[in-house]
């Protein structure tokens, strides 16, 4: 409430209370004097000097009486009690007997009872204003804090969340850098293995070629097995991402998916996953072979780790470009992944089966932040689905 409002509304309050006292007080006054002037009025009147002034003293006790003047009918003073000062004013009221005028009766009336008790109002509302301006302070300054501590707490929401992205970009780094030690260990151990399990792969079909058919069983078996590590060893070396093309070259974004669902195909068929399209029909510069292994990746996961065999498994990709910025969305209704085991998902060698080598993942978020200069974002709820959303932004050809 405004100062100035408050202000107002008090003198108001005090001049109407000061007002009605007025009345009060003056209503007294005329009741007293009323019944004074009776009691001298006739037969009094008629009686000797003594006796008027035995009642004129008894008038003089009332301390609002400051003197008593009686006049005759021509105006000369008759008899006077006290002096009165500059605090009263005077009361005159005519003495009459039946419908005869005698003279007049003048009291001089004190009027400190009514200032004293003005001046008490008036404090009263002088203390009230300020008692209503404490309140009306305490009510600002309380605002004021509890703006301040929405403030602080907004402030705190912010810094939280700082946080969280700080604590989440650090997460990020270390991945890099766990990926980045994990590329160099692969390329020393398949460059090392890569020689023998050659040599043995040579000489196990050298030495099938001179055994007769109840050896050859033995020798088919190694044969197949160093097959298995030499298609592991190149599985070793892509983890490296030496071996994706840095050729880039325009893409129908559209086209891609729609080869990459047909290529897996069969895989989505044995858990029936419906496969739900929504791309945009759009060409951009980039490079191929990374999207495709991004996206190959990421349902493949989706195949084996989020769906069991039932009849109602969807599978959703969104993709569509967005200024100069290709926005891929990949989400499952699955099982989705348990809160605790999010931040272990970009892991290298991290499953939550068991099943392939862990790698999947790794992989997806190494072609998307370091190939590609791109930011992966998941968000997933148990058993209701995972999201991966992808942001690439997209390259201009060089000239």
């Amino acid at each position: 409430m405004n100062k100035k409002i408050v202000l107002v509304l008090i003198c108001l309050a005090t001049f109407l209370v000061i007002l009605f006292y007025f009345c009060f007080w003056k209503e007294q006054i005329d009741e007293k004097v009323t019944a004074y002037t009776k009691s001298l009025e006739y037969p009094l009147w008629l009686l000797d000097e003594s006796g008027i002034e035995q009642i004129l003293n008894v008038i003089i006790e009332d301390k609002e009486i400051l003197s008593v003047k009686i006049y005759n009918f021509n105006g000369n003073l008759l008899l006077e009690k006290n002096d009165g000062n500059f605090i009263s004013f005077d009361y005159s009221i005519p003495i009459f007997f039946e419908s005869v005028f005698l003279g007049n009766v003048v009291y001089e009336i004190s009027y400190i009872r009514l200032l004293l008790t003005i001046i008490y109002i008036g404090s009263i509302s002088l203390m009230f204003y300020i008692i209503v301006l404490l309140l009306l302070k305490n009510l600002a300054t309380n605002k004021k804090l509890m703006d301040i501590n929405e403030e602080l707490f907004e402030t705190n929401e912010e810094l939280e969340e700082n946080l969280k992205e700080l604590e989440r970009t650090q997460e990020s780094l270390i991945t890099s850098e766990k990926l980045a030690a994990i590329g160099k260990l692969m390329v020393s151990i398949a460059h090392d293995m890569n020689t023998p399990i050659g040599i043995i792969y040579t000489a196990a079909t050298e030495l099938e070629n001179k055994l007769d058919d109840d050896n050859k069983e033995l020798v088919n078996i190694i044969i197949k097995n160093a097959q298995k590590i030499s298609q592991l060893i190149k599985s070793l070396k892509k983890t490296t991402f030496y071996e994706i093309s840095n050729n880039k070259s325009y893409i129908n974004i559209k086209e891609l998916v729609e080869d990459i669902i047909t290529t897996l195909s069969p895989k989505l068929k044995e858990k029936n996953i419906k496969a739900v399209l929504d791309i945009d029909d759009v060409e951009i510069y980039s490079n191929p072979g990374a999207i495709s292994q991004i996206i190959m990746n990421i349902v493949s996961n989706a195949v084996v780790h989020a769906f069991d065999k039932s009849d109602n498994n969807i599978l959703t990709i969104l993709a569509c470009r967005k200024s100069k910025n290709l926005e891929i969305i990949i989400k499952d209704n699955g099982k989705g992944i348990d809160e605790k085991l999010q931040r272990k998902i970009f892991e290298p060698f991290f499953s939550t089966k068991g099943v392939g080598s862990g790698l999947g993942l790794s992989i997806v978020h190494h072609l998307v932040t370091k190939v590609l200069n791109g930011a992966i974002f998941l968000e997933s709820k148990k058993d209701e689905g995972t999201t991966f959303k992808i942001i690439i932004p997209i390259e201009v050809e060089d000239e």
